[in-house]
């Protein structure tokens, strides 16, 4: 098991990391085909406020590596990564 990675985003750029992680995870339940699973991953990516959104975990369902790969992807469009 790895150890999380931390990075400090401001609010545009964490919302742009949101928005990828959003569409992957869309994608991969789409693709198994089962409607509670593609039902389940619209109710927990949709929080009212910033602060539930920050502490919600996605290690669980969201692989590190595709992770390493959404940073990377963001920090060579010029958002502001910090580690």
């Amino acid at each position: 098991m790895q150890e999380p990675t931390a990075f400090n985003l401001d609010f545009y750029d964490f919302s742009a990391w949101r928005r990828i992680i959003r569409g992957w995870r869309r994608a991969n339940a789409r693709s198994t085909g089962k409607r509670n699973r593609i039902r389940s991953t619209r109710t927990m990516l949709q929080y009212p406020t910033r602060k539930l959104s920050n502490i919600r975990r996605i290690s669980k369902w969201f692989p590190q590596t595709i992770n390493n790969q959404t940073i990377l992807n963001l920090a060579t469009r010029s958002y502001r990564i910090r580690y």
